[in-house]
């Protein structure tokens, strides 16, 4: 009795024992859990609005990472999801059973149910942190990121190659763009070309005819320079100005008109001497006295070929000064050539040639003047306005010219007839005293 008392005895403080042991190890999980429970909920209490934009972006990049991560091997027993909410873990946990779940979603159950979710075995409360997920969580992140890096780096090489092609696209269109207008040049040209060779075609044929009546009217010409120059015709005076222009032309007046260039030549008749009119156009540094829109011209040095000249413009141009070159300067041919090469003005790259010309006017000695010119068309203005602009500056200098020509060459013809008549009349006073004598 003694020794099934003592066994009795026995069991039951071993029994005692076990239920003080479980009900320690109880009230240390629910310790445990209560702690976890109030740090969670203080945690939630004290998180601020970024740490919730941390967790979003946790949880976009966790799900993000279900998709990226690369397949395992089938004996690899680590999950990649937790088995409550489905989906990537977010701070995961392993129970003694050896199963996973989110932190979260492990205390939420564990609230409702003490046994595990997957195999119904008592969980007492205890979640450890589940390192190996957790580590392999984070290599996995560390892949997806170099997998981003190299994904925006492939774009960013993506998108220059775009640019690229983009630029060599835009220039491709430039070149065709280029060529097309390059191509239109050329048949411009073309048409310019063959419009050039018939018009030299037709000056061909002109100049042979004019060969032919130059020679047929030969004789009559040496016939015209022997008779006194009042008998000289109409006819022959415009037949001998028609030669002497065309030879002039031909000799004198040759500009290379450039593509933007226009060109003119203007004929003036003066009615008074050669000698006379070359006087007042000789004058490169005095140019004012017939020409009407200049106050003023200054000259550096001797009025020789290379000098240069400035020229002040009344008001009412649309130009103010002028900075001209004196290119040709012949007192035997009787030729004046200038080019402007500054100043305030549109007239650009302007080069004139004017010649002197002995003509008989209404029986009387007279002068044919011609100019030509060549020069820049300005942006904007059409060959026809410019040569019209330019014409009638000419036309205003030359009709000034003949006007001034004509007023001194009818003052010298006042003071030859006065010079005359006192002449007769000494003569006549000399006879009366030598008859009164």
């Amino acid at each position: 009795m003694s020794d099934s008392g003592e066994a009795k005895t026995s069991e039951e403080e071993s029994q005692l024992a076990e239920q003080e042991t479980e009900t320690r190890e109880g009230e240390i999980t629910n310790k445990n859990f209560k702690k976890r429970s109030l740090d969670a909920d203080e945690d939630g209490d004290s998180k601020n609005e970024s740490s919730r934009l941390e967790k979003k972006v946790k949880k976009a990049t966790s799900r993000k990472l279900q998709t990226d991560f690369e397949p395992r091997e089938e004996n690899d027993a680590l999950p990649l999801a937790c088995s409550i909410c489905k989906k990537p873990f977010m701070d995961p946990v392993v129970t003694k059973c050896n199963h996973y779940f989110c932190e979260k979603c492990a205390l939420k159950h564990q609230t409702e149910n003490d046994n595990c979710f997957v195999c119904k075995e008592p969980t007492l409360g205890v979640f450890n942190t589940a390192v190996e997920i957790k580590e392999r969580i984070d290599e996995e992140r560390e892949k997806a990121r170099a997998m981003v890096k190299e994904v925006r780096a492939m774009l960013e090489k993506a998108s220059t190659m775009a640019d690229d092609a983009r630029g060599i696209s835009e220039k491709a269109v430039k070149m065709v763009e280029e060529i097309e207008t390059m191509v239109e040049k050329v048949t411009t040209m073309a048409t310019k070309a063959a419009e050039t060779a018939s018009m030299a075609a037709d000056m061909v044929q002109e100049a042979e005819e004019t060969m032919e009546t130059a020679k047929a009217n030969m004789a009559k010409a040496f016939a015209i320079s022997g008779r006194k120059m009042e008998m000289i015709g109409e006819d022959d005076r415009e037949m001998i100005g028609a030669l002497v222009t065309a030879q002039s032309l031909r000799l004198h007046h040759r500009h290379h008109c450039k593509e933007n260039q226009c060109t003119s030549v203007l004929v003036k008749y003066i009615q008074a001497p050669v000698h006379l009119v070359w006087s007042l156009v000789r004058r490169f540094d005095q140019p004012q006295k017939y020409k009407p829109f200049i106050s003023r011209c200054t000259v550096n040095g001797n009025p020789e070929i290379g000098c240069l000249r400035e020229v002040n413009v009344k008001s009412g141009l649309p130009a103010t000064t002028s900075t001209e070159r004196l290119e040709q300067l012949d007192d035997e041919e009787h030729i004046l050539g200038i080019n402007i090469i500054g100043g305030d003005h549109r007239l650009k790259n302007y080069s004139s040639i004017l010649t002197v010309h002995p003509e008989m006017i209404d029986g009387r000695s007279g002068t044919m003047v011609i100019e030509s010119f060549v020069v820049d068309v300005p942006q904007g203005n059409t060959k026809d306005d410019t040569c019209y602009f330019v014409e009638s500056l000419i036309k205003c200098n030359l009709k000034s010219l003949a006007c001034v020509s004509e007023r001194l060459a009818a003052q010298d013809i006042t003071n030859s007839i006065a010079s005359f008549c006192n002449t007769s009349n000494g003569y006549r006073e000399k006879n009366h005293t030598a008859t009164n004598l």
